[in-house]
């Protein structure tokens, strides 16, 4: 039996537009496609935290209250 593991490098939202964005899988101007290298550096940075339970809560919380899912975005 095989497991596949996602592992993440930052969190998985920002994995997951960061990926769309740059395979071009969602439509996206050049600038956007520009900004992930920098994106990408400034997350690298070792005193950048990500505060994952406010990622979390922007997206949860206010789930229940619209009966439709966010883009990805």
């Amino acid at each position: 039996m095989t497991s596949i593991c996602n592992v993440y490098r930052y969190h998985p939202y920002i994995n997951e537009y960061m990926e769309l964005v740059e395979s071009r899988k969602i439509r996206s101007c050049k600038e956007q496609k520009q900004l992930m290298k920098l994106v990408r550096e400034t997350l690298d940075d070792p005193n950048v935290y990500l505060d994952v339970q406010a990622i979390e809560d922007s997206v949860n919380v206010p789930a229940p209250y619209f009966p439709f899912e966010l883009f990805t975005w």
